[in-house]
């Protein structure tokens, strides 16, 4: 993921609420203000501007805009020019989000990535975009900021820039009003009084919030277990060719045929082409010469006098394998998201297909924490047999999920 700084705004006049420090109000058992660094917990650096808060960790950045309360694009231009740090990428929050989550931010991020956006932002479940959750590119957002005449009190939209994105996310919903805090501290409340889902039911919420991994060329032999990011067409048809399908002659017209001395071989030189009555000796799986009009099987045959002939009362049979018989070229090999399998890569090889847009494999690494937690050896006083770490790399192959280390 492209790296990123973040600039959380967790100052304002919360004029609709009192007056009351709206970052520090808490739904759920943690501060908004705590909910908006989770969520941006993984970028480079991060900077707070609003009042000096000294439960903050110490690597949190903290500032303040001058003058206080002017406005969030004050705030904006204070909080980069605070950043040490040069990533490409700026993601600006409110700190107002008590339902926000990592997920959002590592969408937003992943969207401005991929789109070349100068910014873009979130919108809510009523589709309303929400311009103090997005990502910037660094360069628009100080170019924006640098080409209005006053920063003081200016509306977001001020800087918002013609070549912005708008994704719908949920959990973006802001708490603006005494109101809305209740609502959302009510929806927190909620699920405890709500009978447990069914695990198909929980399976699909989980599913439906995963981030999806980053799509990529590769080589399909070098990654077995990852999933096609687009579905696989065939490049080349199957066979490539007209071949044989049995050890036999080829044969041009009814026979008796006269039989050549030469031999097509599976990969060697294709022979020259039969005429009317003539006939060659060819393996299976090589190119059968112009002319031919079908494959005289061995056990239907019978050479006598360098003439060939056919068995009485054999089948007549064509036994030619033709020119993109089983796939031609652009037949669907796999749809999106197969898993990458020793058999898929036979299957896009025979159609000189090598590489493709993948997904994953997803790698896991085991880290096993806790003093009392003992893999090996006599139990000491107070601790317990690890017996989950023995069986987890097997439980999460079973997925498809190989455990590099642990």
């Amino acid at each position: 993921m492209t790296a990123a700084d973040a600039i959380v705004l967790a100052g304002g006049r919360a004029s609709r609420m009192g007056g009351v420090d709206k970052p520090a109000i808490v739904i759920g058992g943690r501060s908004m203000l705590e909910v908006a660094l989770a969520a941006v917990d993984s970028c480079a650096q991060t900077v707070v501007v609003g009042p000096h808060r000294p439960e903050l960790s110490p690597e949190i950045l903290q500032v303040r805009e001058v003058p206080p309360g002017s406005g969030p694009v004050a705030a904006i231009d204070t909080g980069l020019r605070a950043l040490a740090s040069a990533a490409p990428l700026v993601v600006v929050l409110a700190a107002d989000l008590p339902f926000l989550s990592p997920w959002a931010i590592t969408e937003l991020i992943r969207h401005a990535t991929e789109s070349g956006a100068d910014a873009v932002f979130a919108a809510d479940e009523s589709g309303r975009p929400q311009y103090l959750i997005g990502v910037w590119r660094r360069s628009a957002l100080a170019a924006a900021l640098d080409g209005l005449d006053t920063l003081i009190n200016q509306p977001m939209k001020a800087l918002v820039p013609a070549a912005a994105a708008i994704i719908p996310l949920s959990g973006v919903g802001d708490c603006d009003t005494e109101e809305e805090v209740r609502q959302a501290r009510a929806a927190v409340d909620a699920p405890r009084q709500q009978p447990p889902l069914e695990l198909g039911e929980a399976r699909n919420l989980l599913r439906a919030g995963l981030s999806r991994l980053t799509a990529y060329e590769a080589d399909l032999r070098s990654v077995l277990g990852a999933a096609l990011a687009a579905p696989l067409t065939a490049a080349g048809p199957l066979p490539r060719f007209d071949v044989s399908a049995m050890d036999g002659y080829a044969v041009a017209g009814d026979g008796p045929w006269r039989l050549r001395r030469d031999v097509g071989f599976a990969g060697g030189r294709r022979p020259v082409g039969l005429l009317p009555g003539e006939a060659v000796r060819i393996a299976t799986g090589a190119h059968v010469p112009d002319g031919t009009t079908g494959v005289l099987r061995d056990e239907f045959a019978h050479v006598a006098d360098e003439t060939l002939y056919r068995l009485p009362d054999t089948p007549l049979r064509d036994d030619i394998r033709r020119r993109g018989e089983d796939r031609a070229t652009g037949d669907p090999v796999a749809p999106e998201g197969a898993p990458v399998t020793a058999a898929l890569v036979s299957a896009a090889a025979s159609v000189e297909v090598t590489a493709a847009p993948v997904r994953g494999p997803v790698r896991a690494r085991v880290v096993m924490t806790g003093d009392e937690i003992r893999s090996a050896g006599p139990l000491q006083a107070g601790q317990t047999r690890d017996s989950i770490g023995p069986i987890l790399p097997e439980l999460l192959s079973r997925s498809g999920i190989r455990t590099t280390d642990r």
